[in-house]
């Protein structure tokens, strides 16, 4: 299925960065959110030119506007499940095929890769937590006191996490890869937005089909 691939619309990346506070709070921040999503559509266009089209660019009717949101919800229920069940330092799967044991689908996405004139749509999901001053020093004082008793409580260090999908027309997943929580650059700057997605999309499958005029 993956030969037959030609051209992929893009949704608008999923991105949520947020400040994790000494009190474990974890604090939206719409700032860096926004500059990351303006940087990781930018880099998705240039990434493969002319296979790649991102999908809210487009002229879509408010009835497949509303699919798309539908879409990304059901493959963050899909993103949570594989993180959940599956080796949590990051793989790549070429979905349903794998021994047999995986197939998810979003339902048809058919009018969409038609309005984009696509075979397929990316979907990529990136979070990330970044501690704030203060959780930084009781992370620190935490070390010292293990130090002094040999007893060291890790505070939760928030979530990274990175993800990206290939969904066919059928609605199936057909290529998941995840990255390792540790492999992620800093998506507060455009740098480490780009360097985290050519990490993880830069190993997306090229379909051998030529592209549509």
């Amino acid at each position: 299925m993956l030969s037959s691939i030609g051209r992929s619309a893009a949704l608008p990346p999923q991105i949520t960065l947020n400040q994790l506070t000494a009190g474990g709070i974890r604090e939206p921040r719409d700032d860096w959110t926004q500059s990351a999503q303006q940087t990781a559509r930018q880099f998705l266009t240039k990434l493969q030119p002319g296979r790649i089209a991102i999908a809210s660019d487009l002229e879509l009717a408010e009835p497949l506007k509303q699919e798309l949101l539908e879409v990304q919800a059901l493959y963050r229920s899909i993103d949570m499940t594989l993180t959940a069940n599956h080796d949590p330092m990051g793989y790549g799967y070429n979905l349903p095929t794998l021994k047999g044991r995986f197939e998810f689908s979003v339902g048809s996405v058919d009018r969409i890769c038609e309005a984009a004139g696509a075979d397929a749509l990316l979907l990529v999901a990136l979070e990330d937590d970044y501690f704030t001053s203060d959780r930084k020093a009781l992370v620190a004082l935490g070390v010292v006191a293990a130090a002094i008793t040999g007893v060291y409580v890790q505070p939760s260090s928030g979530v990274s996490h990175a993800s990206a999908a290939l969904i066919a027309r059928d609605g199936t997943l057909i290529w998941y890869y995840r990255l390792p929580p540790m492999s992620l650059s800093d998506l507060r700057t455009p740098a480490g937005v780009q360097e985290t997605l050519g990490r993880l999309v830069g190993v997306m499958p090229l379909g051998s089909a030529p592209l549509a005029p």
